[in-house]
């Protein structure tokens, strides 16, 4: 999922914000921050 997300983003790339929702920390490339910011954040219907 990490991946794919990162593929996301990267097309993204002139949307710096919206890159930044999406993916917490991205800019910094760390994957074990990105997924606990990712898994940390609610889920819409749950």
């Amino acid at each position: 999922m990490f991946e794919a997300i990162v593929m996301l983003c990267a097309g993204l790339a002139g949307e710096p914000p919206c890159r930044a929702a999406l993916l917490p920390g991205f800019e910094a490339a760390d994957r074990a921050g990105c997924v606990a910011a990712l898994e940390a954040r609610p889920v819409a219907g749950a």
